[in-house]
């Protein structure tokens, strides 16, 4: 769904858990990705994978999602993902990671499937169903 998105600046990764989404969007053509992840077992594993792919353009920040979105306010990011713990989702998590995305970029949520009201018929929001899980899709518009 986010296709060629990926090819056109930082690809960041919230609550990257094994790195999977940011090690996948490197694969297509990301020109470099950050991992935000804080749990040390997951961070272990993510660490791990990266010297074992090389992954060299990956950056990991082991901070709260919230401390990195706070430090890198104005950041450059193209697109954005974040797959948080569904029994742990903040309520401003959309309005959170705007900042750091640059104008015209994308920010996805993967979101459990009781958000779809939410989130539904909502004017420039894409969503897809996939099993348990949603997966929203938002522009940043360009005049912000």
């Amino acid at each position: 769904m986010l296709g060629s998105e990926v090819c056109f600046g930082t690809f960041l990764d919230l609550y990257a858990g094994t790195g999977a989404v940011a090690f996948e969007a490197l694969s297509r053509g990301a020109p470099d990705a950050v991992a935000v992840e804080k749990h040390p077992e997951a961070l272990k594993c993510l660490r791990k994978s990266q010297e074992d792919l090389k992954a060299e353009a990956l950056r990991i920040d082991a901070v709260d999602f919230r401390q990195f979105l706070t430090k890198h306010v104005g950041a450059d990011v193209s697109v954005a993902f974040a797959d948080p713990p569904f029994g742990d989702i903040p309520d401003d998590l959309l309005e959170a990671i705007l900042p750091v995305v640059r104008p015209g970029g994308i920010v996805a949520l993967q979101l459990p499937r009781e958000h779809l009201d939410r989130w539904n018929d909502r004017e420039g929001v894409k969503v897809r169903r996939y099993g348990a899980s949603l997966l929203v899709v938002v522009r940043k518009p360009l005049d912000s």
